[in-house]
């Protein structure tokens, strides 16, 4: 079974070994949302100011925040630093949004404290630090802040910033996990069905898989349909694995819509079809999927995409 697993984004099946996964593009956009709901509770300007940030509308967000950020008032220094590092009301200064989340996190707000673990990692609008990205990862996950766990879980993995440690990485992936994140779940169930850093098990493996596919990811959906195809810690069922391809599929995830490509040329969990076989591997071929090109490759050589 070939996948691989990543850290908070898209998924793709590429090699067997766990592999590097991006970072959560949209973090901020998430954080600043999860910490302006919280806001609602607070009076006066700023929550007005987290009402404007939510409705987008940036100028009297900027407005607002201003002066309540001077004030050394976190939240809004938070906020504030969202809009500089985005652009959004006012032009971006990454440099601006650095020092205006460091001094919310200084506080202990987490979301900066992520944010800011978000920009070391990549190295944006600061030098690049490892050391710095664990750090205040570190802080926010200690304080519930679901994206630094799995971040935090990420470092850990792959030793980044840290000794290597699989089984602490667990740890924390299972904290976001349990937090609903769905990379977490697909993470955690991809090292419970290999038995690293935890011990192997298949149900505990299908248990996060299914929570992930739920929410509609495509990963997930794709690891379910192995999972039924293969029989890991279920019968055997190719018609539910079928189901769970398609699902994948439609969200145009490569290796799903080859694997529905060869389950047509098989005959297995559906009626034998060259025609719709070739259909799938060409879907996947367009998305880069260099076996499902072969697999086209072969039956233009021999004589089958004209058959039914």
């Amino acid at each position: 079974m070939e996948n691989s697993i990543k850290h908070a984004g898209e998924y793709e099946v590429k090699r067997r070994s766990l592999r590097p996964v991006k970072l959560l593009a949209a973090f901020a956009l998430v954080a600043s949302i999860a910490v302006v709901i919280a806001w609602m509770l607070l009076p006066g300007q700023l929550e007005r100011g987290a009402k404007a940030l939510i409705a987008k509308d940036y100028p009297t967000a900027l407005k607002l925040l201003t002066p309540l950020a001077q004030q050394n008032i976190a939240p809004a220094q938070f906020g504030l630093g969202y809009l500089y590092a985005n652009g959004f009301g006012v032009e971006k200064n990454k440099a601006k949004a650095v020092d205006l989340y460091t001094k919310a996190a200084r506080q202990n707000h987490s979301a900066a404290q992520a944010s800011l673990g978000v920009m070391y990692y990549t190295g944006d609008g600061v030098t690049q630090s490892d050391t710095a990205a664990f750090e205040w990862y570190s802080k926010a996950a200690d304080s519930g802040q679901i994206d630094a766990q799995h971040n935090l879980g990420f470092m850990y993995y792959e030793g980044r910033g840290v000794e290597k440690n699989v089984a602490t990485a667990a740890f924390w992936y299972e904290k976001a996990a349990k937090q609903g994140k769905p990379e977490s779940q697909c993470n955690l169930g991809k090292l419970y069905q290999d038995g690293d850093g935890v011990p192997q098990d298949d149900q505990i493996a299908l248990k996060w898989f299914q929570q992930a596919a739920d929410q509609g990811t495509a990963y997930a959906q794709n690891m379910l349909g192995y999972i039924y195809l293969l029989g890991r810690g279920v019968p055997k069922d190719p018609s539910t694995a079928r189901k769970w391809f398609e699902l994948a599929a439609a969200q145009e995830y490569a290796e799903a819509q080859r694997l529905l490509g060869t389950m047509y040329y098989n005959g297995v969990g559906a009626k034998q079809s060259f025609s719709r076989a070739a259909e799938w591997y060409q879907k996947a071929a367009k998305n880069g999927d260099g076996e499902a090109q072969r697999a086209l490759d072969f039956m233009q050589d021999n004589g089958m995409l004209s058959r039914t």
